[in-house]
């Protein structure tokens, strides 16, 4: 019992402090975002950071309950004026989706790559989804590498949008990365075929695994609640 009443409170400890390691961003460039209660492909709902689109940072993130935390996004491209960033009226998409994706941060030359650091991060290991699929719902095919990621890089987020929906490859990317300096770096740039500009619409970071099981301590006794996340 002494040593399931110690486990359940490791949890619960641990579990309260990852809370302020998942972030939503949306790349935002006509003033709306998604609402609390969107939660994304990541199944995450919580605040979102409306960063300007076009706005290079640094931006202090909060956490997904509004609060301010130490994390940090920047982003920088090695080509001038190789950005723009743009609002389309997609009417395939409505609500959270359409605050999301209708907006977008774009590349705009083919030599240019852009790089999106999340730094001040704890260390350890975290799921980034990168949502990059052209506003006006066209095929665009942009390429999303997270450095030192586990998982395939890079990958190939194709469109078309296929609205009021996530589709992963189409509409977003999915890296697991393991850090030990607290960054976070996600790399896009323009492929030298098909496109005149791939896009940028926002990111979810999340530590991994995230926990299956809830646990909470009552009364003494270590008690199990099936469910997607405890905290």
């Amino acid at each position: 019992m002494v040593r399931a009443l110690a486990a359940g409170l490791v949890a619960v400890v641990a579990c309260a402090s990852a809370r302020g390691q998942y972030f939503n961003i949306d790349l935002d460039a006509n003033g709306d975002v998604p609402d609390a209660a969107f939660g994304g492909a990541a199944l995450q709902p919580g605040f979102w950071n409306g960063v300007q689109a076009c706005d290079e940072g640094p931006r202090l993130l909060r956490d997904l309950g509004g609060e301010l935390t130490q994390v940090t996004y920047t982003f920088e491209q090695d080509h001038a004026n190789g950005m723009s960033c743009g609002w389309f009226n997609n009417q395939d998409n409505t609500g959270g989706y359409a605050a999301l994706l209708n907006d977008t941060l774009e590349i705009n030359y083919s030599d240019t790559i852009f790089t999106f650091t999340f730094s001040g991060l704890d260390p350890g290991a975290y799921r980034v989804i990168t949502y990059a699929v052209r506003r006006g719902g066209q095929e665009c095919l942009t390429p999303v590498e997270v450095i030192g990621s586990e998982s395939p890089n890079p990958q190939f987020v194709t469109g078309p949008m296929p609205g009021d929906s996530f589709v992963l490859g189409v509409t977003h990317a999915l890296h697991d990365v393991d850090i030990t300096d607290g960054t976070i770096r996600v790399v896009c740039n323009l492929p030298l075929y098909g496109n005149d500009f791939s896009s940028i619409n926002g990111f979810q970071i999340a530590p991994v695994p995230a926990p299956p099981v809830g646990v909470a301590v009552v009364g003494g006794l270590l008690l199990v609640r099936r469910g997607r996340r405890a905290c």
